[in-house]
């Protein structure tokens, strides 16, 4: 009998999107994320991070509209819109719902709250499924 091994599915897993996936950065915002520095109204607010900032490739996906499936559900429910998108990346990328993901066209997605969902293949973490919604900027992006 042939064992799987975890991280060889890892490691091909990688392989296939360093070849054919997008490029993206990931910053993990530390606490609440952006903090307001004012104490009283004002329009030029500066804004303060800090978080850690992670690059790497992943594959992009629009919503699957098959009716059986778990995005069409999600979609149903009310949980995705039918403009957010998925992600796959490797199971080794630290992503969480207080992270933002850039991707190299320029596009910037927040993760949603129910968005990280991680594929596991004997305690290993092979690949990660990423819900992420567009942020309005006002620039022309949708």
């Amino acid at each position: 009998m042939v064992g799987i091994d975890p991280a060889g599915l890892r490691e091909d897993f990688v392989n296939s999107v360093e070849s054919a996936g997008t490029g993206f950065v990931i910053t993990n915002w530390s606490g609440g994320g952006l903090l307001y520095s004012g104490t009283s109204y004002d329009e030029e607010y500066p804004i303060t991070a800090s978080g850690t900032v992670v690059s790497g490739v992943g594959f992009f996906l629009p919503l699957s509209d098959r009716y059986s499936s778990e995005d069409a559900q999600y979609v149903k429910e009310g949980r995705l819109w039918r403009g957010d998108i998925k992600m796959f990346l490797a199971g080794s990328v630290s992503i969480d719902t207080n992270s933002t993901v850039k991707i190299n066209n320029g596009s910037v997605y927040d993760v949603l709250s129910m968005g990280v969902i991680p594929y596991f293949v004997s305690g290993t973490t092979v690949f990660k499924k990423v819900f992420l919604r567009s942020q309005n900027l006002g620039y022309g992006a949708v």
